[in-house]
């Protein structure tokens, strides 16, 4: 990553450069494209844990805008997908349960490991890479205390987070996410899986 908090991209670029080059109003093409294009979207927050962990304010602030600035982007991508006739499952759970941005980001990290397995085995090493930079075990498995750290700064925000993964919480009370216990068999520790009924919806295919 270079100083200034751009995030490189598989292409050599960078994402702000690889979707600068696509205007906001280009349809997807299919569900598969926007599901890649909001992964995408994710990796400036992953990297921007790191900066928050080793107090780099600067550059955490430079990612945030960054990943703002995508999702920007890519709203308008879907709202004229959407209005040529598309539907996608993800944005379709987003409306129906009023989820916020956290909780769809929270599908998202679930959804990868089952969307394709060359995305999966680099969402698997991006999250390792930060559980490693973080002094966490690095599994790469996505668990309720990696995903409180890449949405929260503080301890105390991480510790309101965890109503998000509770009885009664959207993600909890509509069976999108099945909870998996962990080896000390707490929250935190906890790896974090789409429900049946999610990855169909958001995949089009249920889990194995």
């Amino acid at each position: 990553m270079s100083s200034g908090g751009k995030v490189p991209s598989k292409t050599g670029g960078t994402f702000e450069e690889d979707w600068d080059s696509l205007p906001s109003a280009v349809a997807f093409a299919n569900e598969g494209e926007y599901l890649e294009a909001e992964l995408e979207r994710m990796q400036p927050l992953v990297t921007r844990a790191i900066a928050v962990r080793n107090r780099r304010a600067d550059e955490a602030e430079q990612l945030r805008a960054s990943e703002q600035a995508l999702r920007a982007i890519l709203g308008g991508r879907v709202a004229k997908s959407e209005a040529a006739g598309q539907r996608f499952g993800l944005e379709t759970l987003r409306r129906q349960h009023q989820l916020d941005q956290e909780s769809v980001d929270v599908l998202l990290h679930a959804a990868v490991r089952l969307f394709d397995p060359v995305l999966a085995a680099a969402h698997r090493h991006e999250i390792g890479r930060l559980q490693e930079k973080l002094g966490l075990p690095a599994h790469g498995r996505i668990d309720v205390g990696t995903l409180l750290i890449l949405q929260y700064d503080t301890i105390a925000d991480r510790a309101k987070g965890r109503a998000r993964f509770r009885a009664g919480s959207p993600l909890v009370m509509n069976d999108l996410i099945v909870l998996e216990a962990g080896e000390t068999n707490d929250l935190l520790t906890c790896q974090v899986k789409l429900s049946a009924n999610a990855a169909e919806t958001i995949l089009g295919f249920p889990p194995i």
